[in-house]
């Protein structure tokens, strides 16, 4: 992830207005990624799989009423100064509840970060059809680059 810092500082440093954030690198990340493997977005509604032409990212929202995802659609398309300037909307529109149903329904991956609060880890609960979370924790150095395994 320090390559990621960097390059996300590095971005800032161009683009000062974007506030591109590391949460917004993950988002590109993981879209690209989820477009590359495309089984990965599958989703059952019915007894069916069927899968997404789209990465539609949901990002985790805290609000006055709990957690909400609005979602950044056709992730994979857009640049990273775009998906900053979405979230941020997004976002500021889900604590003031002005989302429509739309706008939080029917990503097909969705992205929880407390890594802002210093959280390490945590687990991330599924929103169903969505085949998977990404649980993102805080960034720490780890001596020697050594990996905690758990049993």
């Amino acid at each position: 992830m320090e390559r990621a810092a960097d390059m996300r500082r590095s971005i800032n440093e161009l683009y000062p207005d974007a506030k591109i954030s590391i949460n917004d690198l993950i988002i590109k990340v993981a879209a690209v990624t989820l477009i590359q493997h495309p089984r990965s977005m599958r989703h059952s509604r019915t007894r069916r799989f069927a899968i997404y032409e789209h990465a539609d990212v949901g990002v985790a929202v805290a609000t006055e009423n709990g957690l909400i995802t609005p979602i950044v659609r056709a992730a994979e398309l857009k640049s990273l100064v775009e998906i900053a300037g979405e979230v941020r909307e997004l976002a500021d529109r889900a604590r003031a509840r002005k989302l429509k149903p739309e706008e939080y329904t029917g990503a097909t991956f969705s992205i929880s970060n407390l890594g802002m609060f210093g959280i390490e880890e945590f687990t991330a609960v599924i929103n169903p059809p969505e085949g998977a979370i990404l649980a993102v924790g805080a960034m720490a150095p780890k001596a020697g680059g050594q990996r905690r395994i758990r049993s």
